[in-house]
């Protein structure tokens, strides 16, 4: 609780008027209302003649945050109505305090804030960036309806939450950087600003009220800047939200650790193919202890569990160092293969038509790989492939043919694995399969050029 409150409620609850208060501390009532309303802040002596005159001690009366008490009490935990009266406190200060500055000094307000806002808006956008090519991308692997609905949500709450952000680190300094050190008079009966002094207080044996100079950068009223309790709102929605995106970041990370305890579970079952997947197994335990630390902390901060950072350091430093003996492993296995082409052979046979159109034979008389041969009489396809793809024709449109293969994964995985075992590894994607030769007569090459040649017509 602020001081304006407790001299409030300390006054109210002697039975004292502002003018009953002003008369025992010898001060003018303007001085008492300036008090209560957060204008401005007496000197300590001050404050300890106000103190014995409330008959209460110091702490009672002082700032919360400058005898370190900053906690709110229970009944004020969710008190709305008090979070609303000091926003429009803010206003009305903020307000008075513009409207007091010279035009000087109002330009150079505005053009600080301006600053203060452009740079947030910058650093917002740059984590945003950075999140989209690091967080982002771990959601990738998901499908994309889920992809884009995961990061659609992690988008509204990154923005959400760093305008939240900015408009408290904004208005705190905003507050320490100018409504801390300037005070507005509001009495119409006060010509100048001053700081108040007791009325006793002579500069000379004719007993004259001594009144300051006009200043208009007065006292620091908060030097401990204490900060607004409807900030402990937005702290709360700031929090939840950064719990939200924890918790999908959470789930990631538990889909990875499932997918690693899988990955695991394999190597096992395949070390007798090969030492490399010894490397690849103490690879992948090595990351399930890495994965394990950032789970347990993402769970311990959204339950608000007590860390334990050591033992997390060090099953995370271990994670590292056994990820990195099984690179190793991993590593001296595969620099042991021979990369090797190791291609099957099929003939496939493309019946003749007259209207039959084979695209790809147009493509490879360039190479010289179709051969004339006026004794067959159907297009016979020569194609070098690799053990898993299975090379077919297929019609695209009416008459149209070309090359293409069918994939049986579960052979391709007996291939992959066989060739481990033997050390040895090939090309097993980019060009699963190769046409050697194309063998048709003339009559029939030549038919075919003029069905292309029509049909691009």
């Amino acid at each position: 609780m602020r001081f304006c409150e407790k001299l409030t409620k300390i006054r109210k609850e002697k039975n004292l008027s502002q003018e009953a208060l002003a008369e025992k501390l010898g001060m003018s009532r303007q001085a008492i209302s300036k008090w209560e309303s957060g204008n401005s802040y007496p000197d300590m002596a001050t404050l300890i003649k106000v103190a014995k005159v409330l008959d209460c001690t110091l702490e009672d009366i002082i700032d919360d945050d400058a005898i370190g008490n900053n906690k709110f009490e229970k009944n004020d935990k969710f008190n709305i109505n008090k979070w609303i009266k000091e926003i429009l406190d803010f206003i009305t200060r903020t307000y008075n305090m513009f409207w007091s500055m010279k035009f000087k000094e109002k330009i150079k307000c505005i053009f600080e804030l301006a600053i203060i806002v452009l740079i947030l808006f910058l650093v917002s956008t740059l984590v945003g960036i950075f999140l989209k090519e690091t967080i982002f991308q771990i959601f990738t692997f998901l499908p994309y309806p889920i992809y884009s609905y995961f990061s659609s949500i992690f988008k509204m709450l990154y923005v959400i939450f760093a305008t939240i952000i900015s408009t408290i680190i904004f208005i705190h300094l905003f507050k320490i950087r100018y409504l801390d050190y300037y005070v507005t008079v509001e009495d119409d009966e006060v010509e100048e600003k001053q700081i108040e002094k007791d009325k006793t207080e002579n500069k000379n044996s004719n007993n004259k009220v001594y009144k300051e100079k006009k200043q208009e950068k007065i006292i620091i009223r908060d030097p401990k800047h204490t900060t607004y309790s409807f900030f402990s709102g937005l702290g709360k929605i700031v929090m939840f939200l950064l719990k939200l995106i924890v918790i999908f970041i959470l789930f990631v990370a538990v889909l990875s650790f499932i997918f690693l305890s899988f990955s695991a579970t394999v190597s096992v079952i395949c070390l007798k193919y090969g030492l490399c997947f010894l490397g690849i197994l103490i690879f992948v335990i090595g990351l399930l202890s890495i994965n394990y630390c950032f789970i347990e902390l993402m769970y311990r901060f959204i339950f608000n569990n007590r860390y334990n950072f050591k033992r997390i350091f060090i099953i995370f430093i271990i994670g590292l160092l056994v990820s990195g003996i099984g690179t190793g492993i991993t590593f001296t296995e595969i620099s042991k293969f021979d990369y090797k082409d190791d291609y099957k052979n099929v003939v496939l046979k493309l019946k003749m038509k007259d209207n039959l159109i084979y695209d790809e034979l147009e493509y490879y008389s360039y190479d010289d790989k179709v051969i004339i041969d006026n004794s067959v009489n159907d297009i016979l396809i020569s194609v070098d492939y690799i053990e898993g793809y299975t090379p077919v024709l297929r019609e695209s449109y009416e008459n149209t043919y070309y090359v293409d293969v069918e994939v049986n994964n579960f052979n391709i995985i007996k291939e992959v694995l066989n060739d481990i075992k033997n050390k040895k590894i090939k090309n097993y994607s980019s060009y699963p399969y190769v046409i050697k030769s194309i063998t048709l007569s003339q009559k029939n090459y030549n038919m075919i050029k003029d069905n292309i040649k029509l049909n691009n017509e």
